[in-house]
């Protein structure tokens, strides 16, 4: 009886995050704006996780996933000589389906990753999940130069993902577009960029006969004020297959993200 309410509560979240994304249009701006972090010791950042989807096996068959947990950032050290911040993240109390989330860089459970991060979102190192999850959905990766609304920027990665017991690589391409300026967001006297996402990868082993191909593409919200992440929603589509055994599995999942603080 005592989650019934916290359930409520995640859930008007849920639908108040969704009735932005949908119906909600204000006018951007067309000023160039600098879009960077503003990573500072001790700073937390909590959000409430929720994952839905499926995942359709060549040898089992369809399985549905629906997990929710909580996922804590927090800098924990300044930033060194190259400006690099060492950043960890952890998810727990975890709920739903028993599924591995690492290859999605998300930290196993009760666990934690580490970062080193600068203030432009670009990753020197990880710990804790695949080296080539670094560059995946978080941190946002941010442009070099001040960018106006409508315009966009492209990050282009070699990477490699392990895929049964072995090292594939391949590349990542990922195209985001500053939409405009979302005013007053939540109704929290923040102003937030929103920001559209956009990515293809492909990695294949070397003698092709094992290979990951996806996408993933959704909407987040950067405050302009606080400088991080408020909100996401991430739709991926995952096809990884192995020739030589004809197996094949595809993944389908949606990541909302509602920031606790």
């Amino acid at each position: 009886m005592e989650e019934k309410p916290r359930f409520s509560a995640r859930i008007k979240s849920i639908l108040l995050f969704l009735a932005i994304l949908l119906f909600s249009f204000p006018a951007g701006s067309r000023q160039p704006i600098e879009l960077s972090y503003n990573w500072r010791v001790g700073q937390r950042l909590e959000y409430s996780m929720y994952v839905v989807g499926n995942v359709t096996d060549s040898a089992s068959g369809r399985r549905d996933i629906r997990i929710e947990f909580d996922d804590k950032w927090e800098v924990i050290k300044a930033a060194d000589d190259r400006g690099y911040f060492t950043v960890s993240e952890k998810a727990y109390n975890f709920r739903g389906e028993d599924f591995d989330l690492a290859s999605f860089a998300v930290p196993p459970r009760d666990s934690g990753i580490e970062r080193l991060i600068d203030r432009l979102g670009r990753v020197d190192a990880i710990q804790g999940v695949s080296y080539g999850a670094r560059y995946r959905i978080l941190p946002l990766m941010m442009p070099e130069t001040p960018i106006a609304a409508q315009e966009k920027w492209v990050v282009n990665k070699d990477l490699d993902l392990p895929l049964l017991n072995e090292k594939v690589t391949g590349k990542l391409a990922t195209v985001y577009t500053f939409v405009d300026v979302y005013p007053n967001y939540k109704m929290r006297g923040r102003d937030c960029a929103r920001i559209k996402v956009e990515a293809n990868y492909q990695y294949e082993s070397p003698d092709g006969d094992k290979g990951v191909v996806g996408r993933f593409h959704g909407r987040l919200f950067f405050d302009l004020i606080e400088r991080r992440v408020v909100d996401y929603e991430i739709t991926e589509q995952r096809n990884e297959f192995v020739r030589s055994l004809g197996a094949q599995r595809t993944t389908n999942l949606q990541v909302t993200a509602i920031s606790d603080n």
